[in-house]
């Protein structure tokens, strides 16, 4: 184009939106495919497990 590499001044904060809206939409997506929800529940297990032995070691 006829500006190169250099946006003007009143395009750059726009293009930094849309950058960043894609980059995260891009996380997001990428993020629910492969955790599933999984950690949550392998992180509520073992809080689980935890308590459950700080509570048997405090009874005996």
């Amino acid at each position: 184009g006829t500006l190169g590499f250099l946006l003007p001044e009143d395009q750059i904060q726009p293009t930094c939106e849309e950058a960043y809206s894609g980059a995260l939409h891009i996380i997001t997506y990428t993020h629910d495919k492969t955790f599933n929800g999984a950690i949550a529940v392998t992180g509520a297990t073992l809080w689980s497990m935890l308590l459950a032995v700080g509570v048997t070691r405090v009874t005996m």
